[in-house]
C-alpha cells in the first residue's frame, strides 16, 4: 500500500467517530442537565478554536506525521475517558483531550497530503469527498449503535482512533518520507512567520476570508434542514434524510470537481448564489432544491479554494496557516449560526435566504478578485519528496 493510501485509510479511522451522532444523548445519558451537556460541548468548540493555530505551529515544527500521531492518540484516550461513568470533571477532561488532539490533526493533514502528493488537486479531492462520506455513514450508524448501547459508539470512536495510529506508524518504515524538525530556528520562529505570512499576504488572507464565509453557509445547511420541522412542518424522520442527500451531494460534486475545470469561478459562484436566492421563495420544494444547489456547487468551489490557498504557502509554515484558516472559519461559522438563529426567530426563513445570499455574493466577488501565484517550493525545510 502507497504512502497516500496509508495517509487517507488513516483519515478513515481518524474520522470515524460514531460520537458526534450521540454526543448530547450520552451526556444526558451520564447523568448531567441538558443546560450541563451543552455546556460541555460549547467548552469543547471554544477550546478547539484556541487550539488550532498553536497545534499548527506544532505540526510545522516537529512534522506533520508526528503531530497526527499524537492528535489521534489523544483523540481515542479521550474516547476511553468520555466512556467511563462520572461528573462533569471527568468529561470536561475529557473534551480538554478531545480538542488538543482534534486541532493536533487539523491542518497538518492537508499539509502532509501535499507533501507526499504527486497530484494533489486530485488527491485533495478525494480526501474532501472522503471527510463527507465518511461523517455522514457514521452520523447514521453512531445512532444505531446507540439502541444497542450508549456507551459503544464512543469506545468504537475511540478504537478507531487508536487504528489511525497504528496505521500513521507504518509509514516512519517507508524509505522514502523522512519526518524531521522543519525549522532551524525555535517553534516561535515557526509561529511568528505563519502570522506574518497571513498579516502580509492581503491575496492569501482574501481567499481565506472568503472560504471561511462560503464554508460557514455550507455548514449551516444542516441546521437550516433542522429548522424545516418549525418552519414547514416537517416531519423529523424526513431531516435526516435531507441532511444525507446534502452531504452526500457535497461528497461527490468534491469528488468529481475536474469534470469542472472548464467552468469559470463567477459561473459556480452564480450558480451558488441562485440556489439560496431560490431558496427564499417560500415553499419546501424550492428550499430544499435550492439549498441542495448551492450544497453541491459548494463542494466544487471548496475544492479550488483549498488548492489555491495550498499554492500561496510554503512548505515550512503550511500547517499554521492551515490551521489558522480553520480558525477563521470556525468563528465565521459561529457567527453565521448565531445570526440565523436570531432572524429566524426576528424574521422569517425567506428573508434569512435573501442574507446569505447576498453574504455568498459579497464573499464571491472577494473571492473572484483574488488569485494566488504558485508558491516557489521550498525544498530545503522538508524531507518529503513529490
Amino acid at each position: 500500500m502507497s504512502v497516500r493510501d496509508r495517509f487517507l485509510l488513516s483519515k478513515v479511522f481518524s474520522l470515524t467517530y460514531f460520537w458526534i451522532a450521540v454526543s448530547v444523548p450520552y451526556l444526558l445519558y451520564r447523568g448531567l442537565s441538558i443546560d450541563q451537556a451543552l455546556g460541555v460541548i460549547a467548552f469543547y468548540g471554544i477550546l478547539i478554536s484556541i487550539l488550532e493555530y498553536p497545534t499548527g505551529v506544532i505540526g510545522d515544527y516537529y512534522g506533520h506525521r508526528v503531530s497526527m500521531i499524537a492528535g489521534n492518540l489523544l483523540y481515542g484516550i479521550s474516547m476511553l475517558v468520555m466512556a467511563m461513568p462520572g461528573g462533569i470533571p471527568v468529561y470536561v477532561l475529557a473534551s480538554i483531550l478531545l480538542a488538543l488532539g482534534g486541532s493536533l490533526i487539523s491542518g497538518s493533514d492537508e499539509a502532509f497530503l501535499k507533501t507526499i502528493s504527486n497530484d494533489f488537486k486530485h488527491d485533495i479531492a478525494r480526501l474532501s469527498s472522503l471527510e463527507d462520506f465518511v461523517l455522514m455513514v457514521v452520523a447514521v450508524t453512531g445512532g444505531i449503535l446507540a439502541s444497542f448501547s450508549m456507551t459503544l459508539p464512543v469506545v468504537l470512536t475511540g478504537m478507531f482512533g487508536f487504528a489511525a495510529v497504528a496505521v500513521l506508524l507504518t509509514i516512519q518504515h517507508d524509505a522514502t518520507v523522512r519526518d524531521h524538525k522543519q525549522h532551524e530556528g525555535n517553534i516561535f520562529t515557526t509561529a511568528r512567520a505563519g502570522l506574518r505570512k497571513v498579516r502580509h499576504d492581503r491575496v492569501l488572507l482574501g481567499l481565506i476570508v472568503s472560504f471561511s464565509a462560503f464554508g460557514a453557509v455550507a455548514q449551516a445547511v444542516k441546521s437550516l434542514f433542522g429548522s424545516f420541522s418549525d418552519v414547514f412542518a416537517l416531519p423529523v424522520e424526513y431531516i435526516g434524510v435531507l441532511v444525507g442527500a446534502g452531504m452526500l451531494l457535497r461528497a461527490l460534486a468534491k469528488r468529481n470537481a475536474a469534470r469542472f475545470d472548464h467552468v469559470p469561478d463567477f459561473m459556480l459562484l452564480a450558480l451558488m448564489v441562485a440556489g439560496l436566492a431560490l431558496a427564499a421563495s417560500g415553499s419546501i420544494a424550492t428550499a430544499v432544491l435550492g439549498l441542495l444547489v448551492f450544497n453541491s456547487f459548494f463542494g466544487v468551489i471548496a475544492i479550488r479554494s483549498k488548492v489555491r490557498i495550498h499554492d500561496g504557502v510554503e512548505d515550512s509554515i503550511r500547517a499554521s496557516v492551515l490551521s489558522f484558516n480553520s480558525l477563521v472559519s470556525r468563528f465565521v461559522h459561529s457567527g453565521v449560526l448565531s445570526g440565523m438563529g436570531f432572524m429566524i426567530a426576528a424574521s422569517s426563513f425567506s428573508q434569512l435566504m435573501m442574507y446569505l445570499s447576498v453574504l455568498i455574493a459579497v464573499a464571491s466577488i472577494l473571492f473572484i478578485s483574488v488569485k494566488i501565484p504558485t508558491a516557489r517550493r521550498v525544498t530545503s525545510v522538508t524531507g518529503y519528496p513529490r
